[in-house]
């Protein structure tokens, strides 16, 4: 067009593709400096103090001090985007590595340890035997686990390449020793919770359950027992006594896995004051004590017509109607007769005369 480029025109055309790598790395620093701060948790960003207060530096010096002109600007952006990504890489294995230790404790809870066959009801024994085979194999897995959290911990101390007595290094370690009291207290609380549903008679009623476990109502004249017994006074293999080993055993992973705050210890006291914990606890010894009430409640017409099970049913009766109580003495033939053939369940147990 015979008209003349101005020469500073000139010159932006010519560096227009060494502008736009610049701008292409600058926004990088951004994008990456500015998820940094958008993601780092209170407790990580004293952590991450010393680079970011040398990130932090070497900005400085392209907000006050460098323009498009600099000759520095090149070697400004290599040293901003080295230190950014170094410490957002940092960053990343903190994150990666605390993701990484939720994700074993979140599965320490997807499953109950407290197991069973809804279609099925056990003996005690039965039960028992088949509850210690499968708490061997949770517990030989949450034993593992727990010594991948701490591995996570210590590989995420070598990124960082900082002194573990330093008070924002413990003050981490307390951070991610709380996460595994509360993936812990949910795992107690998830087999707790599990075992609630399998002896509350509501629940046991809306889920159409059978009987867990089936216990033997022996009428041996001149006695009357169940089999095993049901409270704590009826030894280790009463039913009050196997629940309380159950219980127990879901707070064991708590002795399993070794504190991170400090060499010795365990979680057991921590995981035992969760409210939810409590709750469910308090719970199930209360279905306990309601089912034993109905328990004791079956017995009584046994015990109040025990001459038709502690002698010959026949000569009872022959002699009942000897005495002119006809009427009645069907009644009780026929209550007796009841009692005899019925296979009785209350709320989460079963029971069969014997």
């Amino acid at each position: 067009l015979g008209m003349s480029i101005p020469k500073a025109a000139d010159e932006l055309f010519r560096l227009s593709e060494t502008f736009r790598i610049q701008i292409g790395n600058l926004q990088m620093i951004t994008g990456r400096y500015n998820t940094m701060q958008s993601t780092m948790l209170k407790v990580e960003e004293p952590l991450m103090q010393a680079m970011l207060l040398q990130i932090d530096k070497v900005l400085e010096q392209g907000l006050r001090h460098l323009t498009w002109r600099s000759h520095a600007i090149n070697d400004f952006i290599r040293e901003a985007m080295v230190l950014v990504k170094e410490a957002g890489d940092t960053l990343s294995t903190l994150k990666v590595n605390m993701t990484a230790a939720e994700d074993i404790l979140r599965g320490w809870s997807e499953f109950p340890l407290l197991r069973r066959k809804l279609s099925k009801t056990y003996s005690p024994g039965e039960f028992q035997e088949e509850h210690e085979a499968q708490l061997k194999i949770r517990y030989a897995d949450m034993a593992d686990g727990g010594r991948e959290l701490h591995k996570l911990l210590m590989a995420s101390n070598r990124e960082l390449r900082i002194s573990k007595g330093a008070p924002m290094w413990r003050a981490y370690v307390e951070y991610v020793n709380d996460v595994v009291i509360d993936g812990l207290s949910r795992a107690v609380a998830t087999s707790l919770r599990s075992l609630c549903e399998q002896v509350d008679p509501s629940e046991v009623s809306r889920a159409e359950l059978p009987p867990l476990l089936e216990l033997q109502l022996e009428l041996a004249a001149p006695d009357i027992a169940f089999s095993p017994d049901l409270g704590y006074a009826g030894g280790p293999n009463s039913v009050a006594n196997r629940v309380q080993g159950w219980i127990k055993s879901f707070f064991h992973p708590c002795k399993l896995v070794r504190r991170l705050d400090r060499p010795e210890g365990d979680f057991l006291k921590e995981v035992e004051e969760q409210e939810d914990v409590r709750f469910y606890t308090h719970r199930i010894r209360q279905h306990i004590a309601t089912s034993e009430q109905e328990c004791e409640r079956f017995v009584q017409p046994f015990l109040v017509h025990r001459e038709l099970w502690t002698h010959d049913i026949s000569i009872a009766i022959a002699n009942f109607l000897a005495r002119g109580n006809k009427q009645a003495a069907a009644a009780m033939a026929a209550a007796a007769a009841a009692a005899a053939a019925a296979a009785v369940r209350c709320s989460w147990w079963g029971w069969r005369r014997k």
